[in-house]
């Protein structure tokens, strides 16, 4: 009686993708076998199964990936797959690139003079044996200057921030002013300004409150513009969104802006969009009275005080 054949892989390494052929029977198991689709019914042709937690994944970009898509996919964060490729904020991937893709979230780190094992991880903030473990290192008394690291749970370094005296959460009044930024962005749609930033009473909860961006008027279902080329920074398509509803953050490098209360989401996390690509639509979603988009400028994780004057 003629058996069924699994389709198997052409790359033996584990965590590599690409397109599949048959193999000779003695090179698998008879259990390897491949389902004919991966998640949400991506063939396995173009589709790289995850590797296991021991070894990193190469995938192979196809038409419509974004860094995000590709980060849910493998359950990691955009700044993993953007750190083990050495791509910037504004890298933009195409088809048929290869990315390397950590089984973890992490960071790669070249040993320096001086370095130790327990000072690496001081540094990170991990545990010293889940870097022995992960980096197959059996003699944790010396490392080789130059020895790439792979640092599971570690974080890009950045240069700590200045100290203040008064309080480590940024507030709008000591946001930069909005004189510096007028004229930097383009209008997210060509709604009328009807409500400024700055002190007001809130229309859903009566109080007084400081509004951090400036609302635009605008009606369901209108396209809503980036105002500045950029990396989606956040994507959120669903939910409340803590009174925003649905709404996208772009990072432009020195502020990020911010569009919410839209009706749909038309982007995602990591995708990299030129300034008047459409990101979403107008909505009234979350803490709202009616359509319109609630723009914002934001700096080093606070709101810029900002008129309407700061649209070209």
């Amino acid at each position: 009686m003629r058996l069924l054949s699994a389709r198997t892989n052409a790359q033996t390494s584990a965590g590599v993708g690409g397109p599949v052929v048959p193999l000779s029977p003695s090179t698998f198991s008879p259990s390897s076998l491949i389902a004919s689709v991966g998640p949400s019914g991506t063939p396995n042709e173009s589709y790289l199964l995850p590797s296991t937690k021991d070894d990193e994944s190469v995938y192979t970009v196809r038409d419509g990936d974004t860094l995000g898509r590709i980060a849910e996919l493998f359950d990691v964060s955009t700044s993993t797959i953007r750190t083990a490729n050495n791509l910037s904020s504004k890298s933009v991937i195409k088809p048929g690139q290869k990315l390397t893709i950590p089984p973890v979230d992490g960071v790669e780190y070249s040993v320096a003079k001086n370095d130790t094992l327990t000072s690496i991880a001081k540094k990170f903030n991990v545990s010293e044996g889940d870097i022995a473990s992960f980096n197959y290192i059996l003699d944790t008394s010396k490392i080789a200057i130059a020895t790439k690291l792979f640092i599971p749970g570690g974080k890009t370094i950045s240069a700590p921030k200045p100290r203040t005296t008064t309080t480590t959460q940024i507030r709008p009044s000591s946001a930069v002013s909005s004189s510096s930024l007028t004229g930097m962005f383009r209008r997210p749609i060509p709604g009328k300004l009807v409500s400024g930033y700055g002190m007001r009473t809130h229309p859903v909860t009566g109080k007084r409150s400081t509004h951090k961006g400036i609302d635009l008027d605008g009606y369901t279902g209108e396209p809503i513009y980036a105002a500045g080329s950029g990396t989606i920074k956040r994507a959120v398509k669903s939910g409340w969104g803590g009174g925003y509803g649905l709404y996208v953050v772009i990072d432009h490098g020195a502020n990020d802006t911010l569009y919410a209360h839209m009706s749909r989401v038309a982007v995602s996390s990591g995708q990299y969009v030129n300034e008047g690509d459409v990101i979403g639509y107008v909505g009234s979603t979350g803490q709202s009275t009616g359509p319109h988009v609630h723009f914002e400028v934001r700096r080093n994780n606070g709101p810029v005080a900002i008129s309407s004057s700061i649209f070209r």
